[in-house]
């Protein structure tokens, strides 16, 4: 097996409450939801990275796979990362603070 490919969530990501960004928000039961899938790396220490795919159609919130491989290849989780990177119609839409941390931004290919 070179990959394990996996939603990153089991749903959509929750909206945040008015209060959220003053007060924090803590959700035990809603935050082991949405960790279910990434509890294979964080017992067995593979890497894994999560890329998006789609928007959900009533939030306009990302829909994103998770990736994870053996130890030591995070070659092969940027390279189909970056594959994957035109299987949105439209592109991916960038939020207000972006970083391009595989340096395809200029990249025509």
């Amino acid at each position: 097996v070179d990959i394990i490919l996996s939603p990153a969530t089991p749903c959509v990501a929750p909206q945040l409450r008015e209060d959220a960004m003053s007060h924090g928000e803590s959700n035990l039961t809603q935050t082991a939801q949405l960790m279910r899938y990434a509890v294979l790396g964080n017992f067995t220490g593979i890497p894994a990275m999560v890329f998006p795919v789609g928007y959900d159609d009533e939030t306009s919130l990302p829909i994103s796979l998770q990736i994870q491989a053996a130890h030591w290849r995070e070659d092969l989780l940027f390279r189909v990362a970056r594959e994957s990177n035109g299987i949105l119609e439209h592109g991916i839409a960038k939020p207000a603070m972006y970083v391009d941390v595989l340096g395809t931004e200029n990249d025509d290919g």
